[in-house]
């Protein structure tokens, strides 16, 4: 395989991931991608420090076979390892949250942000951290609860909408300008946790700062493929569960990605 057809390969425990996919697509339409959604281990969210790093150290070695330009931990949860992905690959590993948290040490104008994520995101504290080394204040908040949800797609039932009044009943939103996704799957419901906004607030996701370190990566190394003009990014997805249920699943977010298929990595 040719230099700059090597792929990019990305992973996360399932659909969230996606929305990360999707800013490199858009982006990077030259680019060849992988993306593996972990779902029959879904979500790492609510697993144990160790069994997250198993499926980490078995993931990447499954993506090295692929020999790719770089791996991108397209999950918060796992981003909390990044070393232990970094020890196990030969190419270069990235993670989303310090792109994220970055990105949002310059755009935060009150210095107090809002993090939504999975509890073990936040008792990781590595958003609090690194935006804490920016002077702002990070307030996080526990949301492993929607994950479900969203993997079920039933985030537009009234019991989702319970879950989720009840745990926005006592936020404060104006005390902040900023709320971060500090869980790729919350992409996916953006319309749905807007409303709780009021239009008061700018959303931040993974994707974009992401894109951002990985096209420098690229470009620095003389990887970044722009030789073919008006090219559609060759996609393929891999789930540990069923890939037409996978399917389902991406069609009701609108993600048309169509060349996607069952894989066993234990």
């Amino acid at each position: 395989m040719h230099e700059l057809n090597r792929p990019i390969c990305l992973f996360d425990s399932g659909l969230g991931g996606i929305t990360v996919l999707d800013e490199f697509v858009s982006a990077l339409p030259n680019e060849n991608f992988i993306y593996v959604a972990d779902e029959k281990y879904c979500p790492y969210g609510m697993r144990e420090d160790n069994y997250i790093i198993e499926r980490i150290v078995k993931i990447t070695a499954f993506l090295q076979n692929f020999n790719p330009k770089a791996i991108v931990i397209a999950c918060n949860t796992a981003s909390r390892f990044i070393d232990v992905a970094r020890n196990a690959c030969k190419c270069f590993v990235l993670d989303v949250i310090s792109p994220t948290a970055n990105y949002v040490a310059k755009i935060s104008e009150t210095k107090r942000v809002l993090l939504l994520a999975t509890e073990s995101t936040v008792l990781g504290g590595l958003y609090q951290k690194y935006l804490s080394q920016s002077g702002i204040v990070c307030d996080p908040l526990a949301c492993s609860e929607f994950l479900p949800f969203i993997e079920s797609a039933k985030v537009f039932g009234k019991q989702f909408k319970d879950v989720a009044d009840k745990k926005f009943k006592s936020v404060d939103f104006e005390s902040y300008d900023a709320v971060i996704y500090g869980c790729t799957h919350f992409g996916l419901i953006d319309s749905v946790i807007r409303d709780y906004l009021h239009g008061r607030l700018m959303t931040v996701s993974c994707g974009a700062p992401t894109l951002d370190l990985l096209k420098k990566y690229l470009i620095c190394n003389n990887l970044l493929n722009s030789n073919f003009a008006d090219k559609c990014a060759n996609v393929q997805i891999y789930t540990t569960s069923k890939a037409d249920i996978l399917k389902k699943l991406l069609l009701f977010y609108g993600k048309n990605y169509k060349n996607i298929n069952e894989i066993s990595i234990d």
